[in-house]
């Protein structure tokens, strides 16, 4: 019988890749430096073989003499990760050290180009996919200086459903294609503005997004009303992160603004790469050289330190790595969630793994069971945390007025 169940295993999986092996592969992107969630991937190359070390490096549960697969699999569970370098065992031999391969984990998009040689690592990179109608594994083989590494990378595709590649190609003129639904815009005081992000339909939406829990009225020129977050117009603007800064804002106003609602002195800061205080080097977002504003004081301030929460089964803000968890809480504290956690619940996710997240345990409004990500915006109740502030090598700010 056990048998009869392997080879039954082993026509599933290769039905499953034979469905896919006429089929392309998604488009990837970089992973973000703000890091993220979601189906990924990972290129290695001989050619790639130094990184910038993670900020705040991993010392739990990380892989000893890991191979391959070990390492990626530990990198996919830290959203920051944007890949590692690995070290076999041989090259650590020639380099002097024990028999032992390492894997060092990296920020995303700080990878560094070389020549190989017997001493060198070989640098695998992450990738994020947008969506994932399939995901198999292929088997791959890296070159490396010593011969070859044998390693399994997910990949996402799109189905083919058994038919010729020319399901592949561009359809023929005037064949009518799916088209995602345009934004909506509208126009208010000879200003354009997107529809859900940067006006709202109903003030309670609006509310939601304000960081003084405010919001204001714009009519248009037909006498159709919409509703911005803040009080007044000129300090409206959602509180926004990138790259681990927040709050950033667009406007100086909505930043003074920002720090008088979080008990400070109303004062706000440049930040980006031609202010005064220079950092970060440059945005992963286009164009890369914008300038954003802080508040000086008031909210708990992140300057290249935050980390994105999420959602799992209505629990809200999760992270997965404990440390994150207990730095967005005001008392330095966290909880944990899951089967054999420190509160009990739930008794299994629905993802179906046995796992352990976090949760901030002060400063921020928590979901146990009942988030539904339509009620707030993600960074509300973090800007209104006034406790302690971050104490990240950056702070103190060194700037002038």
């Amino acid at each position: 019988r056990r048998s009869t169940l392997h080879a039954a295993a082993l026509l599933w999986a290769s039905a499953r890749w034979q469905a896919s092996a006429n089929s392309l592969e998604l488009p990837t992107a970089a992973w973000p430096h703000e890091g993220a969630h979601g189906p990924h991937t990972y290129f290695a190359s001989n050619a790639t073989i130094t990184c910038t070390s993670l900020d705040a490096y991993p010392i739990v549960s990380v892989p000893w003499d890991p191979t391959v697969d070990e390492a990626r699999v530990y990198c996919s569970s830290i959203p920051l990760c944007g890949g590692f370098v690995y070290t076999t065992g041989t090259a650590s031999v020639a380099a002097g050290g024990a028999n032992l391969a390492k894997a060092k984990y990296c920020q995303a998009q700080s990878f560094g180009s070389g020549t190989a040689s017997s001493k060198t690592a070989v640098g695998v990179v992450r990738s994020k996919y947008n969506s994932c109608p399939l995901q198999v594994m292929l088997p791959v083989k890296t070159t490396i200086f010593h011969g070859s590494l044998s390693w399994k990378r997910p990949l996402c595709v799109s189905p083919s459903r058994g038919l010729s590649a020319s399901r592949d190609r561009p359809p023929p003129p005037n064949r009518q294609q799916q088209r995602s639904r345009p934004k909506k815009i509208v126009t208010v005081s000879g200003m354009d503005y997107e529809v859900g992000k940067e006006v709202y339909r109903t003030v309670s939406e609006a509310k939601y997004r304000s960081i003084d829990g405010q919001a204001h009225v714009m009519q248009t020129v037909e006498g159709v009303d919409y509703y911005m977050p803040g009080a007044a117009h000129s300090t409206s603007g959602p509180a926004i992160q990138l790259d681990g800064y927040f709050p950033l804002f667009v406007r100086e106003a909505a930043a003074q603004w920002a720090s008088q609602v979080g008990g400070g002195d109303g004062l706000a800061m440049q930040v980006g790469p031609f202010t005064t205080y220079g950092k970060p080097k440059k945005w992963s977002l286009s164009p890369t050289t914008q300038v954003y504003y802080m508040p000086v004081d008031g909210p708990t301030l992140y300057f290249g330190t935050y980390v994105v929460p999420f959602a799992l089964d209505g629990y809200y803000p999760l992270y997965n790595q404990q440390s994150d968890a207990e730095h967005m809480s005001t008392d330095g504290a966290a909880l944990s969630f899951g089967p054999e956690s420190s509160e009990g619940h739930p008794a299994w996710w629905t993802t179906g793994q046995r796992i352990l997240y976090y949760m901030p345990n002060n400063g921020h409004t928590q979901y146990f069971g009942n988030y539904a990500p339509e009620e707030k915006g993600p960074y509300e109740t973090i800007l209104l945390a006034t406790a302690r502030q971050n104490t990240s090598t950056d702070w103190p700010p060194t700037f002038s007025f």
